[in-house]
């Protein structure tokens, strides 16, 4: 069964304290374990989520396309595309942004506005100055 388990840590004490956890952890040959470390993510936010919404609701008309549709081509662009055979059938699929941390999101908005001026296209600046 596949388990996970994440530790905040922010002081070397608390970096011994779990690395003395982990060294009890059941490990084999045939369950191994995959430790990864990283920087502290930081979550986009609700002001990222609703600027990306706002402006993609600004360049919707432009384009001929709904708020929705729009999201997905931006999304496409900075994303990229996968085409796979489900059911017989070509289907595109692309990234999701709910795995985007708040750079990554910034990126996408970035994008958004990107895509908008190459286009000719001037939509509000929307982003906090």
């Amino acid at each position: 069964m596949a388990w996970t388990r994440r530790w905040r840590i922010d002081s070397r004490r608390r970096l011994i304290a779990i690395a003395g956890l982990i060294s009890h952890t059941l490990v084999s040959e045939g369950a191994p374990l995959e430790l990864i470390l990283r920087t502290e993510r930081k979550e986009k936010s609700p002001a990222q989520r609703a600027l990306f919404h706002a402006v993609c609701a600004d360049l919707a008309p432009h384009l001929g396309l709904t708020p929705g549709e729009t999201k997905q081509l931006i999304k496409e662009i900075f994303y990229g595309v996968e085409t796979r055979t489900v059911l017989g059938v070509e289907r595109r699929f692309t990234q999701s942004s709910e795995d985007s941390d708040r750079e990554e999101y910034s990126r996408l908005i970035d994008c958004a506005y990107q895509t908008s001026a190459e286009q000719g296209i001037n939509i509000p600046d929307r982003r906090p100055r």
